[in-house]
C-alpha cells in the first residue's frame, strides 16, 4: 500500500498536477537541489534545508528509501514483476555495484564543470513524469527510461536501483549509520528462496552483513518459509 500511495503520489504530483517551483527549481527534488547547488556554486537557504532532508534521511532511513519509498522504483519493480522470464544477470556485472558510485562522482564532477544539474538532463525519472503528463521532455531522459525499464526485466528487477542509480549510490553510503537493517536469525540454512524474491538479488549472508545495497523492503521476510528474517532497528 505504501509503493503505490508512492506511485500514485509520483504521477500525480510529477505529472498532472506539475511541481510547485520554489526559486527556479521544482520543490521536493533534494538531490536535484545538491546538483543545483554544485552547479551554482552557493548555496540558497532552500538549497541548504533540501540538502540537509536528502543527508538525514539517508542517515536515518538509508536505503530503506529506495525499498519503501522511491515511487521510481516501485515502478520499476512494477514493471519487472509483470514479465516472469528473467533475464539472468551475468556474474562480472553482479560485482560492478561499483558503478553507481561512479555515477553519483560523475554527477557532483559534471554539475560543477557544465554549471547544470547534469543528471536532471538524463534522468529517468524525468521521462516518467513527461509520459505522465504527456509531454515530451527530451530524448535523453526517454531514452534512459526505455533503457530502465528494459534492465526491470533482468533477474535483479531493480537493476537501475543497485548498479546504476546515483542517488541509490547516495543512501547506500550514508545507509552505514542507519539503524533500520534485516536481521537474520539462527537456523537459516541458505536455502536461496529469499534470493530469489530479493529484488536486489542478495543472499540471506548478504543481508547478515548489512549490505548497504539491501532496500529492507521485506520481501525477503515474507519468502523464508521458518520465518528466521524480519526487519528491526539496530542494538
Amino acid at each position: 500500500m505504501v509503493q503505490l500511495m508512492s506511485l500514485f503520489l509520483f504521477v500525480v504530483l510529477g505529472g498532472v498536477l506539475g511541481v510547485v517551483v520554489v526559486g527556479g527549481w521544482p520543490i521536493g527534488e533534494p538531490f536535484g537541489m545538491l546538483q543545483v547547488a554544485l552547479a551554482a556554486r552557493r548555496f540558497t537557504l532552500g538549497m541548504i534545508v533540501s540538502v540537509a532532508a536528502l543527508l538525514v534521511a539517508g542517515i536515518l532511513l538509508g536505503r530503506f528509501i529506495c525499498g519503501w519509498l522511491c515511487p521510481f522504483g516501485n515502478l520499476i519493480e512494477f514493471i519487472g514483476g509483470m514479465n516472469r522470464r528473467k533475464i539472468k544477470v551475468p556474474g562480472i556485472v553482479r560485482k560492478a555495484c561499483w558503478l553507481k558510485h561512479s555515477m553519483l562522482g560523475a554527477t557532483v564532477v559534471s554539475s560543477i564543470v557544465i554549471g547544470a544539474p547534469a543528471f536532471c538532463l538524463v534522468c529517468p525519472a524525468r521521462g516518467a513524469c513527461g509520459f505522465a503528463s504527456g509531454n515530451a521532455v527530451g530524448v535523453m531522459p526517454t531514452a534512459m527510461l526505455g533503457f530502465v525499464l528494459l534492465t526491470s526485466t533482468v533477474n535483479n528487477s531493480r537493476f537501475w536501483c543497485r548498479y546504476l542509480c546515483p542517488l541509490g549510490s547516495l543512501f547506500s553510503i550514508l545507509g552505514r549509520f542507519s539503524p533500520i537493517r534485516l536481521i537474520r536469525k539462527e537456523g537459516c540454512n541458505d536455502c536461496g528462496l529469499c534470493e530469489v524474491d530479493c529484488p536486489i538479488g542478495l543472499t540471506a549472508k548478504d543481508m547478515e552483513s548489512r549490505h548497504p545495497d539491501c532496500l529492507v523492503c521485506g520481501e525477503c521476510v515474507g519468502s523464508c518459509p521458518k520465518g528466521l528474517l524480519r526487519i528491526g532497528v539496530r542494538k
